[in-house]
C-alpha cells in the first residue's frame, strides 16, 4: 500500500519516472494513480487492475517457452559464455525506461513484481514440472525460495565479473 498523505502538496509519489531505469511489473490494485504522459504533459487517471512495465517480466516478443529455453541455457552453459547470457538476460526481460510519469493520487494498492522475482517462479515452476522427484515432493516455497537464490547468486557473479573485468581495464 502506497499512501500520499493529504497534507503533502509538493512531493510527489513516483511509481514511475519517465526516463528511469525500472525492473519491477505493477499492477494497480485499489486506487488512482495519475498518468503524466507526452509532451504535452497530458494527465489521466487509471485504476484497479491498470498495469506497468510488462516488458519488465517479458519482452514484448517473447513467450514463456523462450524465457524455459533461456533459463535451461542459463544454468546448462553458465561457465561458458557469460557475456552472451546477460544479453539474453535483457532480451527476456528488459530494463523498462517509461515515456511517461505514474503518480500516487491518495491511497493505492499495488502489486509489484521485480524481474529477477518472476524469472525465480518460473524456474521453480519449470524444476516442479520436471522429472526429477526431489523437486516434485518439495514445497512451492522452498522451490521458489532456492530457485531465486539460484539466479540472484548467478547474476551477482556475472556483475562481479564485468566489475572486475572493468577494474582491470581501468588501472591498466
Amino acid at each position: 500500500m502506497i499512501k500520499r498523505q493529504a497534507s503533502q502538496t509538493t512531493n510527489s509519489i513516483y511509481l514511475y519516472k519517465k526516463g528511469f531505469r525500472y525492473e519491477l511489473f505493477t499492477l494497480v490494485m485499489q486506487g488512482n494513480a495519475t498518468l503524466e504522459s507526452g509532451v504535452e504533459h497530458i494527465m489521466s487517471t487509471v485504476g484497479p487492475f491498470s498495469c506497468f512495465a510488462a516488458s519488465a517480466l517479458l519482452a514484448e516478443n517473447k513467450t514463456v517457452k523462450d524465457v524455459h529455453q533461456f533459463l535451461d541455457r542459463l544454468f546448462i552453459t553458465s561457465s561458458k559464455n557469460n557475456n552472451n547470457i546477460t544479453h539474453l538476460l535483457d532480451e527476456i526481460s528488459s530494463i523498462f525506461i517509461p515515456d511517461y510519469n505514474l503518480i500516487v493520487n491518495s491511497e493505492l494498492h499495488v502489486l509489484q513484481i521485480h524481474r529477477l522475482v518472476w524469472l525465480a517462479a518460473v524456474r521453480a515452476t519449470q524444476q516442479q514440472r520436471g522429472n526429477d522427484p526431489c523437486y516434485r515432493r518439495m514445497p512451492p516455497e522452498q522451490l521458489l525460495s532456492n530457485a531465486l537464490d539460484e539466479i540472484v547468486t548467478f547474476i551477482f557473479i556475472l556483475l562481479e565479473k564485468k566489475q572486475h573485468f572493468v577494474f582491470i581495464v581501468i588501472c591498466n
